[in-house]
C-alpha cells in the first residue's frame, strides 16, 4: 500500500483513534465527518479535508468508514453523494462499523456493480486500543482484497482475523457483543445477591479465579474500572443496545429463539434510556446497585 491514498469517514471516538494511527504511520489520509470540529482535529494532525464522501472516494484508493448504524452505512456508501458516486476502478471499501450481515452483503453487492470491492471489518476492543493502534479486526470478504489492504489494517491493530466471506465479520462481532452483554448482566446479578448476603466482591473474584467460572470480564475488565465506580464513557449504552437488537434480529431471521437475549435486551434498553452515552458495563452495574440497594464495588472505592 506504499503511496496509496486512504479516505476515512466517521471520526467519532473510535474512528478518530483509527484514523490518527494511519496519520502517525505516514499514510496519506483524507477525512470527512458530519461534525466539522472532528475533521478540523484530524486536519491539524496532517489529514486532508474532503467536501463530501463522493469527492473523498474519487480522491483515494481505499476508503474506510466507522459510522453508528446500518442506515448510516447505506447512506455513506450508496447515497447521492456517497462512495458509489465517487466510484472508480480499483477502489476498495473497508467498513469498520458494527451493522448486520445483510446490510454488509447488500451494500457490497451494490458497490460491486460499480467495480468497488468491499470488506466488512468491525472492531474488537475499545477507544483506548483504537488510539493505541491495538484493536482486533474481524474481517469478512475476499482473501486477495484483504491481503491488498493488510498494511493499512496493521497500522491500526494488533490482530487481524479473517472470518470468511463478506458479512462474516459483522456476524461474529454481533456474537461477541451478545456474549459481552450477557456476561456483564449475569455478573451484576450474581455479585448483587452475594454482597447483600455478606460476602465481598474481592472474595467472589478470588473464588472465580480458582474455578471454572473464571472469565476476563469478572476477573480483569470490571475490576479495572467499573468496580472502582468509574463510569466514564467507553462503549456507549445506546450502541450496546443497538448491537443486541441486531443480534436478536439475525437470530429471528435464522428461526432461532433467544429467550435469555430478550431479558438482556430489556436491561440494555433501560440502560440506553437512562445512561445513553455512558459505558454499558457501568450502566448495567448501576441498575443492579439500584435494584439490590448495594454498592457493587471493590473495598475502598
Amino acid at each position: 500500500m506504499a503511496g496509496k491514498k486512504i479516505g476515512f469517514v466517521g471520526l467519532g471516538a473510535m474512528g478518530r483513534g483509527l484514523a490518527g494511527n494511519l496519520l502517525r504511520k505516514g499514510f496519506d489520509v483524507t477525512v470527512w465527518d458530519l461534525a466539522p470540529a472532528a475533521v478540523d482535529a484530524l486536519v491539524a494532525k496532517g489529514a486532508k479535508r474532503a467536501a463530501n464522501v463522493a469527492e473523498l472516494a474519487r480522491a483515494v484508493d481505499v476508503i474506510c468508514t466507522m459510522v453508528p448504524d446500518a442506515p448510516d452505512v447505506k447512506r455513506v456508501a450508496l447515497g447521492e453523494d456517497g462512495i458509489i458516486a465517487g466510484a472508480h476502478p480499483g477502489l476498495i471499501y473497508v467498513d469498520f462499523s458494527t451493522v448486520d450481515p445483510t446490510t454488509s452483503r447488500a451494500v457490497g453487492a451494490a458497490l460491486a456493480e460499480k467495480g468497488i470491492r468491499m470488506l466488512d471489518s468491525p472492531v474488537g476492543r475499545g477507544v483506548p486500543e483504537a488510539e493505541a493502534g491495538t484493536v482486533t479486526f474481524m474481517v469478512g470478504g475476499d482473501t486477495a482484497t484483504l491481503e491488498e489492504v493488510r498494511p493499512i489494517l496493521e497500522a491500526m491493530s494488533s490482530e487481524i482475523m479473517h472470518i470468511g466471506d463478506l458479512g462474516a465479520g459483522t456476524t461474529i462481532k454481533l456474537v461477541n457483543n451478545y456474549l459481552a452483554a450477557g456476561m456483564v448482566a449475569i455478573i451484576a446479578e450474581a455479585i448483587s445477591f452475594g454482597i447483600k448476603s455478606g460476602v465481598t466482591l474481592e472474595q467472589i473474584i478470588a473464588l472465580s479465579d480458582k474455578t471454572g467460572t473464571s472469565n476476563k470480564v469478572l476477573n480483569t475488565v470490571l475490576p479495572r474500572k467499573v468496580f472502582k465506580a468509574d463510569y466514564t464513557p467507553g462503549f456507549a449504552s445506546r450502541l450496546a443496545a443497538k448491537d443486541h437488537r441486531l443480534a436478536m434480529s439475525l437470530a429471528r431471521d435464522l428461526d432461532i429463539d433467544l429467550p435469555v437475549g430478550k431479558v438482556i435486551l430489556d436491561i440494555l434498553q433501560t440502560c440506553e434510556t437512562e445512561f445513553r452515552d455512558e459505558d454499558f458495563m457501568g450502566s448495567i452495574m448501576r441498575l443492579a446497585e439500584r435494584e439490590s440497594g448495594q454498592q457493587l464495588r471493590l473495598q475502598g472505592n
